[in-house]
């Protein structure tokens, strides 16, 4: 570093050696080595995501490596992306429909409804919804979205407040211009208490469905039960039972698949609530109270216990193995003969009133008034 002339009278001077010229591709190939030309595009499509068109005929493969690297920016978030995340969403939900998101399971989240509820208005495609325990009531807008749904098969709807009039509301557009779940195959309407067996002829023009629960609901109760078989067991091929075979409970599973599936739980981590913790007890509360609490607790939860009311096709019943019911002894078994006999008893009575079921069917074919009433709202 120092002068080759450097002597101990003279000060010392510095030489700063020279640097090499170096071409201006070797230097850009410093910063970009490790990044192909596809990662650079990527990242200014992702970038630039509110100026883009559509992603119509682009391939899969490059359209979930775009989703991706938007989702791991969160741009489909409110947090980060207020204003543009449902126009960036909506690119992706019209260009590849179910491949983003078949499933849907999002019970008990009835503050990431509220609040992400244009995106979910996006999706169209679904075959399987689960929406049990988040409030809705008659006039909630996920009701109207989801009598739109024309592939949707599985519907759990359970302990939502609904009553007749959002079983009408939702099935409105099914009864007057024959569009939308026109193929759904199970519903859960358990918990609904407000429901009552007037709301079961608004569920006629299911022709397909095999499973409906009805458990803790006003058509639970056992006067309503002829009226529930004369509405839908002569017309639909169902019976009433009261077991919950493996067939019914696999036909309810719902699970969240697709490219979204990991952005649902972005959305739920970010309205999870804290879990609230109680004051803390003495030593002697914990060991006097503890065993006090735990049979109130059970002795409430048995009084809470609902009797079961299902209505599940004879086909479906039949493929049930014998594994699934439970073994009778003789008393049980004596029990569940004088249970037939009175089945064939009410049969009997209600092949009376056939007559009656031709005419209302023919009376539920013609939209009403405040059916019409009701379109006007969906449109």
């Amino acid at each position: 570093m120092f002068a080759k002339s450097f002597s101990n009278t003279r000060k010392p001077s510095f030489c700063i050696p020279r640097l090499e010229k170096v071409s201006w591709v070797e230097k850009l190939s410093r910063y970009t080595m490790s990044f192909t030309l596809f990662d650079i595009c990527l990242s200014y499509v992702v970038t630039n995501i509110n100026i883009v068109d559509s992603f119509n005929n682009y391939p899969e493969v490059v359209g979930e490596k775009i989703f991706n690297e938007a989702q791991a920016r969160e741009i489909f978030t409110l947090r980060k992306n207020p204003q543009g995340s449902v126009q960036a969403l909506r690119l992706f939900s019209a260009a590849y429909g179910a491949t983003l998101l078949s499933e849907i399971n999002i019970r008990r989240a009835h503050v990431m409804i509220n609040n992400y509820i244009e995106h979910l208005q996006l999706f169209t495609c679904l075959t399987k919804l689960d929406v049990a325990y988040c409030g809705l009531g008659d006039d909630h807008e996920l009701l109207a979205h989801i009598a739109k749904l024309d592939r949707l098969q599985v519907l759990v709807l359970c302990g939502n407040g609904l009553s007749n009039n959002g079983i009408q509301k939702m099935t409105a557009p099914v009864r007057v211009m024959q569009k939308g779940p026109l193929n759904l195959h199970s519903l859960d309407l358990s918990e609904n208490s407000s429901l009552t067996a007037a709301s079961l002829r608004y569920l006629r023009v299911f022709q397909h469905l095999a499973v409906i629960r009805l458990s803790a609901t006003g058509i639970s109760h056992p006067c309503c039960r002829q009226t529930c078989h004369f509405l839908l067991s002569h017309s639909q091929n169902l019976q009433v039972t009261n077991e919950d075979c493996l067939h019914v409970q696999q036909a309810f599973y719902v699970k969240t698949t697709g490219w979204a599936a990991s952005l649902f739980r972005t959305w739920l981590n970010e309205f999870q609530q804290k879990p609230h913790i109680p004051h803390v007890m003495t030593q002697i509360q914990k060991f006097y109270g503890r065993k006090r609490k735990r049979e109130d607790f059970v002795q409430a939860n048995a009084a809470i216990i609902p009797e079961k009311l299902l209505l599940v096709s004879r086909c479906l019943c039949s493929c049930s193995s014998p594994l699934d019911q439970p073994s009778l002894d003789k008393t049980q078994a004596k029990l569940h003969r004088c249970h037939k006999s009175k089945q064939q008893q009410q049969s009997d009575q209600l092949h009376s009133l056939e007559s009656q079921s031709h005419t209302s069917q023919t009376r539920w074919k013609h939209p009403t008034e405040e059916d019409l009433f009701l379109l006007n709202q969906y449109i």
